[in-house]
């Protein structure tokens, strides 16, 4: 569980409702990274890229900064794993995401940009990858891009 990251994020939360000045978010900001790259294996540098606190939302979902998403998950003990997540551990040769996790501290990181190579992937697969990303994005299939990701071998 992402502990301090949670409560940092508390903390960024509070300053927002208080509308407070730019400088004083970006204090916090700065230490919501600090907090994930104590919890996770990412470096602070790192971690300051991904972060984009948001207002506050309940729950994990779209609108939701990749920290935060990482904190909400973490609060739930019913969690059920991405099915790219899941097919992403597979052709690793893993059966349980857990446990790719567990072996490789890096593993989000690397499925996040996975995930994206997948995309242009499938962008140029349906014979748009000459397009912009902007406009590639019109071609989005979530349910067809999942059955060709499927499809994929480990």
């Amino acid at each position: 569980m992402l502990k301090r990251t949670a409560a940092a994020l508390k903390v960024y939360d509070q300053l927002l409702a208080r509308d407070v000045s730019d400088t004083i978010l970006e204090e916090q900001r700065k230490a919501v990274a600090i907090a994930f790259s104590k919890e996770s294996p990412n470096s602070e540098e790192r971690c300051l890229e991904l972060i984009y606190p948001g207002p506050p939302i309940p729950g994990p979902g779209r609108g939701l900064s990749f920290v935060r998403q990482m904190v909400e998950m973490s609060k739930t003990s019913d969690m059920r794993w991405n099915d790219r997540l899941v097919q992403y551990a597979r052709v690793r040769g893993y059966k349980d995401p857990a446990k790719l996790l567990d072996d490789d501290q890096k593993a989000m990181l690397e499925f996040r940009f996975w995930i994206q190579r997948k995309w242009q992937e499938w962008y140029t697969h349906i014979g748009v990858g000459a397009l912009s990303i902007e406009k590639q994005r019109f071609y989005q299939d979530h349910e067809k891009f999942d059955l060709w990701l499927s499809r994929e071998r480990s």
